[in-house]
């Protein structure tokens, strides 16, 4: 779910860390809810006023969540509750509890697939972009992260489930190994 507010001037604005004040409008993440809410006047409707709805609502939006993610992933690694490589990732899943697995978007269906067998019952999201992991550990590229339970990773995990319900995805489910 992802809450609306109006600013001062009557624009709908997105409150995804839901601190903003006034009178909140919540609706799932999911593009087209939020093209559906748009085009139907529902924010209006549930607002009691007219409201001003900015044109690039959704692009924005799916902007502003990346960089929540990617704040949060560099939140839990000054943490020190993340780890960032393959090998990393596949020491961290044998002697901690993985709560999140983080993939590039395009990662090797190969290296991505032996992850898949160490994850246990974490969730694996595949996202972000080379860049954006990257750019969460001060480096140019990064393909894959495991972040450990906690708060951080609570968050992290809500705002990747709604950017991916956004961008029309849904994260994916990993079996744990075989029995």
């Amino acid at each position: 779910m992802i809450r609306f507010v109006l600013d001062a001037e009557g624009t709908l604005v997105p409150d995804l860390a839901e601190h903003l004040p006034g009178r909140g409008v919540w609706l799932l993440a999911e593009r087209d809810v939020i093209t559906k809410a748009v085009s139907g006047q529902a924010f209006s409707r549930a607002l009691k006023r007219q409201v001003k709805v900015p044109p690039d609502l959704i692009d924005h939006l799916e902007r502003a969540l990346r960089r929540r993610c990617v704040e949060a992933i560099g939140l839990a690694r000054r943490a020190g509750a993340v780890v960032a490589g393959f090998d990393q990732v596949a020491a961290a899943m044998d002697t901690s509890e993985v709560a999140i697995l983080l993939v590039a978007a395009d990662a090797s269906p190969g290296q991505r697939g032996r992850l898949e067998r160490r994850l246990g019952e974490g969730k694996a999201f595949a996202g972000l972009t080379r860049a954006e992991l990257g750019r969460a550990f001060g480096r140019e590229q990064l393909v894959f992260a495991a972040v450990q339970g906690g708060r951080l990773a609570d968050r992290l995990e809500r705002d990747l489930e709604r950017l991916a319900g956004l961008s029309g995805r849904t994260p994916d489910r990993w079996p744990g190994p075989p029995s």
